[in-house]
């Protein structure tokens, strides 16, 4: 099949989102599809977009910002249409199924899916009289079209259903990770980067994510004093940066946590895997702020995968990315005393924190890798094509 792919969110540009576009399409293309993907255009991106062409992936870039995309892709999309046989068009998020609409996607009889991941489905940006209510109609009416449905998580595919979309229509695709990319690293490396870092000996807590309100990273330097209490030489690690860094800097200050959290800001890509295998345990007691929201969690797997137990809020995807019990621990969102006790009894019991990382690296190796979601997507589309 030749499959048309349309996403404003691609390399080089980084979240979620973008890793799921770029692993999807590799992995769709590695199962022998012709695959196309049309997706803004950055600076320098040509070495990029070679690695993706070696991987049978040929990128068509559109000069747009991220927002602009949808209707600047336009043009880009009738040439691609009118050019080439395609057999499915993928929207990576349904601003690009308005796109492939304009652009006659429906009317050559092209079916579409479209992924669904959670805030694109929220969002509420139009701050005009009616304006809002129009744009609302917009987005029911381009995902009520979609001929498949392919939401991230179960919670994503609640998000479908107010908008109109049966059950018969959706199929949730968990997102995965790259186990060959992330894996347990040896005790000598995690130690010599911690001593490049200037972690100290102890255990090590670690969060990986933008630096924004509904990550929760304010609540883990809210559970942390009382983590101290039960383990006085653990270390919190927080790799990312984002708007709220300054305040959350400021609050480890006034919590007097600051020999304690180690704020490392944006974090080489080649190192992260270390940087999981060297931590003990993995946070991010994500919330949901409206339109904001976590859809799924790439990180607690990417942490599963090397051997890491991770903890996370019961809310949004994330009981999708944590099987509770088994690969991590679920706590309510906002509840410093719960995560304090969650994060102090995996540290107390490290055989039990071991045997959560052992079972989140083998779910990764069966079932939450981007082979297998590829594998589900290309059959559904071999469907979809019938």
């Amino acid at each position: 099949m030749h499959i048309l792919a349309v996403t404003q969110d691609f390399p080089p540009d980084v979240g979620g989102t973008q890793t799921y576009a770029a692993e999807v399409a590799r992995g769709l293309a590695s199962r022998g599809h012709r695959v196309s993907v049309v997706c803004p255009a950055r600076p320098d991106t040509s070495h990029l977009d070679t690695g993706f062409a070696a991987h049978g992936v040929h990128t068509i870039r559109v000069a747009s910002t991220q927002d602009m995309f949808p209707l600047r892709a336009v043009p880009t999309l009738r040439g691609v249409l009118s050019r080439e046989a395609i057999d499915v068009a993928f929207a990576v998020a349904w601003p690009s199924a308005l796109a492939l609409r304009i652009a006659g996607a429906a009317r050559r009889h092209i079916p579409l899916a479209l992924a669904a991941h959670g805030r694109e489905l929220l969002l509420e940006p139009v701050r005009i009289p009616g304006g809002q209510a129009a744009y609302d109609a917009i987005r029911r009416h381009v995902v009520r079209g979609a001929d498949l449905l392919l939401p991230v998580s179960r919670y994503t595919a609640s998000l479908l259903v107010p908008l109109g979309v049966p059950a018969t229509r959706m199929q949730v695709v968990n997102n995965g990770t790259d186990p060959s990319v992330f894996f347990p690293v040896d005790a000598a490396q995690c130690a010599a980067l911690r001593a490049r870092l200037g972690v100290p000996d102890g255990p090590m807590i670690l969060t990986v994510s933008r630096l924004v309100g509904r990550k929760g990273v304010n609540t883990v330097l809210e559970a942390l004093p009382h983590v101290l209490r039960d383990h006085p030489d653990a270390s919190y690690v927080v790799a990312g940066d984002g708007p709220d860094k300054d305040a959350l800097v400021a609050l480890a200050r006034e919590l007097g946590l600051t020999e304690r959290v180690h704020f490392l800001g944006r974090f080489p890509w080649e190192d992260l895997r270390t940087l999981y295998s060297a931590a003990n345990v993995f946070v991010l007691p994500a919330r949901e702020a409206r339109p904001d929201v976590e859809g799924f969690g790439i990180v607690f797997l990417e942490a599963n995968a090397c051997g890491t137990p991770v903890v996370g809020a019961d809310t949004g995807g994330i009981p999708d990315a944590i099987d509770h019990e088994q690969t991590g621990l679920l706590v309510p969102p906002d509840d410093a005393a719960a995560l304090a006790r969650a994060l102090s009894g995996l540290l107390a019991d490290p055989d039990r924190a071991e045997a959560m990382g052992a079972a989140g690296r083998k779910r990764v190796e069966e079932s939450f890798n981007w082979q297998r979601a590829s594998e589900h997507i290309s059959a559904l589309f071999s469907r979809l094509n019938r």
